[in-house]
């Protein structure tokens, strides 16, 4: 079944390549008007002229989601450009990775705050249009990853956020509020970039569906039995002392990102 977005009003944080980039362009493919930001200003023309070749309205902006004006104003020009916003799509990461004070403010500004900037600006168009809101966590802030603990840490933070806000607007719609856990990851092998893209599609909810985290065509992390490649995390052994594979990802891998979800009533787009 074609997922339609015609004439809907999507703005994507953080979007100038990876994740951000596919989920953009994704939206615009099937008929959405698309507002993107990151840092960079190169990287918003780049992926404006790839957005443009869809035929929808397109805004693109620099904007550093570190920094509280700067957001607002993107959000609030963005919503002018489009005529007004039916879903936000915060990706944005600031990926500290070092257990120093600059690889936590870099984690804590931009995964978290940032996220939690975009949604207070966006709220009030959300609430006109019945909008959605869908966040990029990652399978990091569901385990222990000793290796990445600023980047973990804040992304369970934002798993948290999220269904938080999710209650919190489900009280302020009084509508029904689905608690869904997290399902358990399908596939075998990291995801990218290209599988995100059309996983925002299908994430952005239908119905009353508050505060959820799922898995977005999530995998697992395969840890194989031999000698040559044993498992590296979430080791266990079965009665015979054998290794086999559980549910976990490399640390140093590429996000296989959750999408935590917000909706703020049942007339989401469809």
């Amino acid at each position: 079944m074609e997922i339609s977005f015609k004439g809907k009003k999507v703005l994507v944080g953080g979007a100038s390549r990876g994740i951000g980039r596919s989920i953009a362009l994704a939206f615009a493919g099937t008929g959405a008007d698309v507002a993107i930001c990151a840092r960079g200003p190169e990287g918003v023309r780049a992926v404006e002229a790839e957005l443009r070749q869809h035929g929808t309205k397109i805004f693109g902006m620099a904007c550093d989601l570190g920094d509280e004006p700067q957001v607002t104003g993107f959000v609030n020009d963005a919503a002018k450009a489009l005529g007004g916003i039916d879903v936000l799509v915060n990706n944005a990461s600031g990926i500290g990775m070092k257990d120093d004070e600059s690889g936590w403010a870099a984690s804590v500004n931009i995964d978290l705050l940032g996220t939690a900037r975009a949604t207070r600006a966006a709220i009030p168009f959300l609430e006109q249009s019945k909008g959605s809101i869908i966040n990029i966590s990652s399978i990091s802030g569901l385990m222990a990853v000793p290796r990445t603990l600023p980047y973990a840490a804040v992304k369970a933070a934002l798993i948290n956020y999220t269904m938080g806000q999710g209650l919190a607007l489900a009280e302020a719609d009084q509508g029904q509020c689905d608690r869904t856990g997290v399902d358990r990851v399908p596939r075998r092998r990291m995801g990218s970039p290209q599988d995100l893209g059309p996983g925002a599609l299908s994430a952005t909810p239908r119905g009353h569906s508050l505060g959820t985290v799922r898995i977005a065509r999530g995998h697992r992390q395969g840890c194989a039995l031999s000698r040559q490649r044993p498992c590296q995390l979430g080791d266990r052994t079965n009665d015979r002392g054998r290794r086999r594979p559980v549910l976990g990802v490399m640390a140093h891998a590429r996000r296989a990102a959750l999408f935590s979800r917000v909706s703020m009533s049942s007339n989401a787009p469809r």
